[in-house]
């Protein structure tokens, strides 16, 4: 991280580390990096986020497809227009169709 910072004057991609805060809890952070000056001077500046929430949502949402791959019932899952984003491995089986083949079609396929 810190060489291609030096090399490049930045840093292509956020670094996503965990943190202690002021109670002790661990947070989530992303860091991004630049240079403010040629490299050779070696001043730069840091943007530090709290991605806690983010973090706890995506950790949330693969608990969440976790249990629905699991479950021996069909599930599809189709956004407001009605396309699929989601089928479960039941739902797969019992259809024959293959993931690649529902993403993106419409719901109505399975009815």
């Amino acid at each position: 991280m810190v060489e291609e910072l030096i090399d490049t004057g930045f840093n292509r991609e956020p670094v996503h580390l965990r943190a202690l805060d002021s109670s002790g809890g661990t947070v989530h952070i992303q860091v991004a990096n630049s240079m403010l000056s040629p490299p050779n001077d070696h001043l730069g500046i840091s943007f530090i986020q709290d991605v806690t929430p983010i973090r706890e949502a995506l950790d949330q949402q693969n608990r969440m497809v976790q249990a629905m791959d699991r479950v021996e019932d069909t599930v599809v899952l189709a956004d407001s227009m009605g396309r699929i984003f989601y089928a479960n491995a039941a739902a797969l089986r019992n259809t024959g169709y293959a993931l690649e083949e529902v993403l993106g079609r419409p719901l109505h396929i399975f009815i």
